[in-house]
């Protein structure tokens, strides 16, 4: 079965009513919408307009929306995309079903688990149904204009058809990420969820261990650790993909061990990748002086090894200083939360310096900051999911860490809460999880989210303004990203303005005006 394609900013619709039949609506959404249940069709008559690059991810959703009676068995699929006798097969195209979370304090549910769409689904008389899809445009995919069509067949209801159009624009993707995406993943709560705890599960644990650093690798998203051990011959394998940016190297209090493991990263060209990461988010004197003694003990076995240690605040003697102030000369990767660089911009300024002295400039998000700042909380829009990789170009920082995507501890079951970080902040869901355990759907894996998805098109977005400058000069980039991104809390809320600057970007890639 094939699947139905939709880009940012395609909106149509189609009504079916037949004699004796339900009554309801087929319209497209663009991926970075949050289609609730309550929402109702907008803007009818128009066909699925798409573009995408070749070697592109895209995403959209078709929702479908009963009116008077309840939808029963509905069946969704997509014709093949044709131009000429070329096709764009089946096997490049998937289908989700976007599950709902409660969202207390927001007095409503959002949509965010993602498991694939394996059978029919019923639709409430009154509500919507979002059906979230993905296409790979497939590498050396001839540009132009590509149609197809999509069908939606309840077994209660006459079907509904629309048109499909896709833009494949005539350049290409590289395999290569763009931009650091460094992320972790808790596995010891995946065990827990999957059964996998005890001596006797260490097969399923390995299994789990492979399938959810793939679904985080497939999202152009780098786990910190590697599934299996650094020195392990399987490691090569995931050690010389393209889409690996970045991987946590084991630390030990070990000076011939550190030298070792830099000698023998450094002779397979991994070195640049791994980075150390001991200390998180030092305050007081003890966690810097701390810093300190770790530093200079992987420096002295060998000063290619990188140390990082994220921040958010001054240190807690004196206020009057930065971080950089204290730890110049003994970090590497400078990663401050990412609305530090607007509550003091001597950080900022401080971050640049260090990057042009050649040191590595990256931010992070975690349970803060929240709004306006982009995040990936549940209750959060797309964008400001989506556009946090517009503003790390923006803002020349080409790194991002995020401290888990399996955050499990304080939830009983993430299908049904995603309060993961009460003791901190009861108003704010999904912290640190961005995947859910499989089981809830008869799956041995994960299962991605909405928020993932968009964090991939940010990470694309990234690589339009990358191409854009390699091909316009940076300028022409960094003018393309502050259309979208004024400043790290005054960004793009428009589907259409999105779609627009996304489509200008790459008519200038592909050489026009």
């Amino acid at each position: 079965m094939t699947w139905l394609l939709c880009v940012v900013g395609c909106v149509a619709a189609a009504s079916v009513t037949a004699a004796g039949a339900a009554d309801y609506t087929v319209w497209p959404a663009p991926s970075v919408a949050k289609v609730f249940r309550e929402d109702t069709p907008r803007e009818a008559g128009q066909p699925l307009r798409m573009s995408a690059a070749s070697n592109e991810y895209e995403c959209g959703q078709v929702v479908v929306t009963a009116e008077s009676s309840a939808l029963e068995d509905v069946s969704v699929a997509v014709s093949p995309l044709r131009r000429g006798r070329h096709t764009i097969a089946a096997d490049a195209i998937r289908l989700f079903l976007p599950h709902y979370i409660a969202c207390p304090s927001e007095n409503r549910e959002f949509p965010d688990p993602l498991p694939p769409l394996t059978a029919p689904f019923a639709v409430p008389a009154g509500t919507s149904q979002p059906v979230f899809v993905e296409v790979l445009v497939p590498k050396g995919t001839p540009p132009g204009v590509w149609r197809g069509s999509v069908t939606v067949r309840p077994a209660n209801a006459a079907k509904a058809v629309l048109p499909i159009e896709l833009e494949v624009y005539p350049f290409e993707l590289p395999d290569e990420v763009p931009v650091v995406s460094t992320f972790g993943l808790s596995m010891d709560f995946v065990y827990r969820e999957h059964g996998a705890e005890g001596p006797d599960k260490a097969p399923l644990r390995a299994k789990l261990d492979r399938a959810y650093y793939e679904l985080l690798l497939a999202h152009k998203v780098s786990p910190y650790s590697l599934p299996v051990d650094l020195r392990s011959p399987e490691a090569a394998r995931y050690l010389n993909d393209p889409r690996l940016t970045a991987f946590v190297i084991p630390f030990r209090e070990d000076e011939a061990y550190l030298r070792e493991t830099a000698q023998y990263l450094r002779r397979h060209g991994w070195l640049g990748k791994g980075y150390l990461y001991v200390i998180d988010e030092p305050i007081n004197r003890e966690s810097y002086d701390r810093i300190k003694q770790v530093a200079e003990l992987i420096h002295r076995a060998d000063p290619g090894l990188r140390l990082i240690a994220p921040f958010y605040r001054a240190p807690d003697w004196d206020t009057s200083l930065t971080t950089l102030d204290v730890l110049t000369g003994s970090l590497d990767i400078w990663c401050p939360n990412s609305s530090y660089f607007d509550s003091n911009p001597r950080v900022y300024e401080q971050t640049m310096e260090r990057q042009a002295k050649g040191q590595d400039a990256w931010c992070y998000v975690c349970c803060g900051p929240g709004p306006p700042y982009n995040n990936f909380f549940i209750e959060m829009d797309g964008f400001a999911h989506r556009l946090l990789y517009t503003q790390l170009y923006r803002m020349h920082v080409p790194g991002l860490l995020y401290w888990s995507t399996t955050y499990w501890a304080a939830v009983d079951d993430p299908w049904t809460s995603m309060m993961t970080v009460p003791d901190i902040n009861k108003s704010i869901y999904g912290d640190g999880s961005l995947l859910y355990p499989g089981t809830k759907v008869g799956l041995d894996g994960p299962v991605g989210s909405i928020r993932l998805k968009l964090i991939r098109d940010g990470i694309e977005d990234y690589e339009y303004l990358r191409m854009l400058a390699e091909r316009k000069g940076p300028d022409a980039a960094l003018r393309a990203s502050r259309r979208l991104c004024r400043s790290l809390t005054d960004y793009c809320r428009d589907e259409r303005e999105l779609a627009a600057t996304r489509a200008k970007i790459a008519k200038e890639i592909a050489g026009g005006a």
